[in-house]
């Protein structure tokens, strides 16, 4: 029953991770041609799935460590950096460097967002001005 959860588990965190990409994809496709109103509520919503990502990054890491006190302890013979190249070869490190990316590509989207507003604010202001 365990491994059972375990591999909804791993397939719940798939699916989050293919809708999050999803989403930023769908941004990047549309950033040019939403109004500031569509891009702040886009903003707001990344800022909140940030912390999403945070948390489950966190996770992941966690699992990671994990994974190189397992193959230490195994192996309790090989050296630090033998270790880590055996934990860094894990589906582990994978899932982990998985949300690192996301993360850092959810944080340039919100970089985006905020620069594509303040050229519209910028906009809005010389148009009023003429």
């Amino acid at each position: 029953m365990e491994d059972l959860n375990n591999k909804n588990m791993i397939k719940n965190k798939e699916t989050i991770y293919k809708g999050i990409l999803g989403k930023l994809d769908e941004i990047w496709q549309k950033v040019k041609v939403m109004g500031a109103d569509e891009l702040s509520i886009k903003l707001v919503g990344l800022s909140a799935l940030l912390a999403n990502i945070s948390e489950e990054m966190i996770e992941a890491e966690q699992v990671f460590v994990n994974e190189q006190l397992r193959i230490w302890q195994v192996n309790e013979e090989i050296s630090a950096k033998e270790m880590e190249v055996r934990a860094k070869a894990s589906e582990e490190y994978k899932e982990y460097r998985q949300w690192q990316s996301l993360e850092k590509a959810t944080v340039e989207t919100i970089r985006s967002i905020k620069k594509r507003l303040m050229v519209l604010q910028n906009e809005r202001e010389v148009s009023t001005n003429l």
